[in-house]
């Protein structure tokens, strides 16, 4: 619910700044998924979401061929290494003890 409460003002910036169809997007800590949900269907079969959590189970199950959920300790590993056209890490600093 509460992920759902800043949707809009995430899904007008991602917007302003020009998110579309083709983008390759990283999700650091998609929580639900509903950014990552809305990413899939903004950006289309020529682009790709990859969400990286520690526990993918909310993402797992929802079923886009341009998600690719992955299980990821960002403080230990490495995230993927490619460019992306956007890297979006809601709440990520929160969850940061080096912050």
């Amino acid at each position: 619910m509460f992920e759902h409460n800043l949707d809009p003002g995430t899904i007008n910036a991602l917007d302003a700044i020009g998110v579309s169809s083709g983008c390759d997007c990283l999700e650091v800590g998609p929580g639900g998924g509903s950014i990552a949900e809305w990413l899939c269907t903004k950006i289309g079969p020529e682009g790709k979401v990859t969400a990286v959590d520690l526990n993918t189970r909310l993402i797992d199950v929802l079923e886009y061929a341009n998600l690719e959920a992955r299980k990821l300790n960002v403080v230990t590993e490495d995230l993927p290494r490619r460019e992306y056209d956007l890297v979006h890490p809601p709440f990520l600093l929160a969850h940061l003890p080096e912050r």
